[in-house]
């Protein structure tokens, strides 16, 4: 969405006209995420190959959380400097001429997939298998790993289509950024910072703009969307009470609800779900311990989270669930992964994210004692990955038997 909001704006205030093909544009602009591991890895590497492959007096800038969390990719011409600025005031709601777009980008591995002519590399298997291939057997087996992760990759990337922003006919509404947690673990509050949320007028005026061009799908995002309005002696419910008062027949996705506000805010959330106009939560639990919890500071425990997503799912049966696991958090034993696995077994969810942790540089969670091993890490992801691979193939197949 951030990315939209930049095109729109550089096209209504400058003589800048919109290029595709990196390769012939005059200026690139690159919006990287640093999310986990992987994604900075990622946008480091499409970062090097857009340097590599554009002309020599073309100019690149990079933006995005990925450069508070790696400012070593910010190099660029000062001549760029004023329009980088208001870039970024954009970013943090800053400039109160908010651009009305939407105009979906690919994904990172749609991107990734145009530059490098490729789809895995070796060194991304061996990285993923915490080995290295010995002889003709260790080189199979890497052949046949890359197949398995091209599989789920896949799977993860039809899920986020199926959820958040299902075709180009959802219009995407970013309504905050930046969020009042303060997870041990997450980088994203480092780039992003305190909650920003946009006048709450501001926004319907753009979801009304949205319904006249005849949209009927909305997607709400921000970096932690149930914070919105904190910053202004709001929340979120204000917001959704306004946007599903309108006629009409259309729908709302909400990305990112943390469930330290799910859980107090259930019962009022039902009342407003009951208009069925709220077709898809993203409501991460990160992990079904509570040890754990507390070490990631998510201030919630998991008894109370899953209650909430019962009443949720008991009362309002047609909104999609999905949730999000976190494996191999340092201290994480099998006692507290056994009980992230239990949570496939309570049915709440349709789509359940499984990722696995990484140390973030800045965080305080990567100075914790009791790191997983890596290889363990990966046994546990592997086999919750598979659960949800598993468990979301079934529940589609009931679902259009």
């Amino acid at each position: 969405m951030e990315a939209s909001e930049v095109e729109q704006f550089l096209l209504e205030t400058s003589s800048l006209s919109l290029c595709r093909d990196y390769t012939q544009a005059d200026l690139i602009i690159f919006l990287g995420c640093s999310v986990n591991k992987d994604k900075e890895e990622l946008s480091s590497k499409i970062i090097e190959t857009i340097k590599h492959g554009k002309r020599p007096d073309a100019q690149l800038l990079p933006l995005g959380c990925i450069i508070k969390i790696r400012p070593d990719l910010a190099r660029h011409d000062s001549n760029y400097s004023e329009l980088t600025k208001k870039i970024k005031s954009i970013s943090r709601f800053e400039n109160h001429n908010f651009p009305a777009a939407n105009c979906p980008y690919p994904e990172f591995w749609q991107i990734a997939d145009s530059l490098f002519e490729r789809r895995t590399s070796s060194e991304m298997i061996c990285g993923y298998c915490h080995r290295n291939p010995k002889g003709i057997l260790g080189r199979v087996n890497v052949i046949l790993e890359a197949s398995i992760i091209k599989v789920f990759a896949r799977y993860r990337r039809w899920i986020d289509r199926e959820t958040l922003v299902p075709s180009d006919k959802t219009f995407c509404l970013r309504i905050s950024t930046g969020c009042k947690g303060n997870c041990s673990y997450c980088s994203i509050k480092l780039a992003r910072g305190s909650i920003k949320s946009r006048p709450i007028d501001d926004i319907v005026n753009s979801f009304r703009h949205g319904l006249d061009l005849g949209y009927k799908d909305f997607a709400l995002l921000g970096t932690d969307v149930s914070d919105y309005g904190k910053d202004q002696g709001k929340d979120l419910l204000d917001l959704l009470k306004k946007l599903v008062s309108h006629q009409g027949e259309f729908k709302l996705r909400l990305r990112n609800i943390n469930p330290r506000w799910l859980i107090p805010s259930v019962d009022a959330f039902c009342e407003i779900a009951k208009t069925e106009k709220i077709a898809y939560i993203l409501c991460p639990i990160e992990s079904g311990s509570d040890q754990i919890l507390e070490k990631m500071d998510r201030r919630y425990n998991a008894e109370d989270f899953i209650a909430a997503a019962t009443k949720i799912r008991r009362t309002c049966p047609k909104i999609s669930i999905k949730t999000q696991i976190l494996v191999g958090f340092p201290g994480e034993t099998e006692n507290d992964f056994r009980k992230s696995e239990e949570l496939f077994r309570l049915g709440l969810f349709d789509y359940v994210e499984v990722y696995a942790y990484t140390d973030r540089q800045g965080t305080r969670a990567a100075n914790l004692p009791n790191h997983v091993p890596k290889e363990v890490i990966t046994q546990r992801y592997r086999k919750l990955l598979w659960k949800s691979f598993v468990g979301n193939f079934s529940k589609r197949l009931l679902l259009y038997s």
